[in-house]
């Protein structure tokens, strides 16, 4: 089972470990932009093994690389033999292995990062409740929603610019480009819309109105930890009035 932790927030975990539990299956959490969430206090990454990125744009970032986390000693011993080129012990190989191993200077840039995470990620709420007061009075957007029982960390910010914007996805992100707010499209297209993957015997093509929509309509806005109150303040007038045409409020 793939559990994905998107834009910051957990998976129904609870529900996903039970159903595991009764099918006798593996859980491989995809982690990677969820930092410091969790289910019911219980820490993302910690239902199964967990795959969480170290890349840039992460709440935790060496620029690249990864990190796997599990409570299972095999599973820990056979991926520390994987990443190193299938060595146990300098030229003993033990199979057939890979060069992914985290860089000592990476590690010197990610390991202080750890002290500031619960603070780092307390912020991006704050953030994320200011922009999410502002923008709540408009038909124009879609917001982001905390699920019950689930602590967001907010690794994006994402909205979906619904048909009473007075304008669409891609013109709003070129309007707040244009005023110098950066955003981000996660993700623009589907699986099976890249030539590589149609016809892939792994990939059902099949009729997504719903996954289809999102994908045209998604936008993700600044909320990282570095703003300020009038940061956000800038970036909410700057969206409203982008997509004024329909407001409520």
């Amino acid at each position: 089972m793939l559990p994905v932790h998107l834009y910051g927030q957990p998976a129904a975990m609870d529900a996903l470990a039970k159903l595991a539990r009764a099918h006798d299956v593996a859980i491989v959490e995809d982690a990677a932009q969820a930092h410091g969430a969790t289910v019911a206090g219980r820490a993302a990454g910690s239902f199964g093994v967990g795959c969480f990125s170290l890349y840039g744009t992460k709440n935790i970032t060496t620029g690249e690389g990864g990190v796997v986390t599990t409570d299972d000693d095999d599973v820990a011993d056979r991926v520390r033999l994987l990443r190193n080129q299938g060595m146990r012990a300098r030229y003993q190989y033990e199979l057939a292995g890979h060069n992914w191993r985290l860089t000592d200077l990476q590690a010197a840039i990610g390991i202080p990062q750890l002290a500031g995470l619960t603070s780092a990620n307390e912020d991006r709420r704050r953030n994320a409740a200011r922009l999410s007061e502002g923008l709540g009075h408009t038909d124009a957007l879609a917001l982001p929603k905390v699920a019950p029982n689930r602590t967001h960390v907010f690794h994006q910010f994402t909205v979906r610019v619904l048909p009473g914007s007075a304008c669409d996805r891609d013109a709003l992100a070129k309007g707040l480009a244009d005023l110098g707010i950066g955003t981000g499209i996660f993700y623009p297209r589907l699986v099976h819309d890249y030539d590589c993957y149609r016809d892939h015997p792994q990939i059902v093509v099949d009729a997504t109105p719903r996954a289809t929509r999102a994908a045209e309509q998604v936008l993700s806005l600044p909320v990282h930890q570095h703003l300020d109150d009038r940061d956000i303040e800038r970036i909410v007038t700057c969206v409203l009035n982008t997509v004024a045409r329909n407001t409520t409020g």
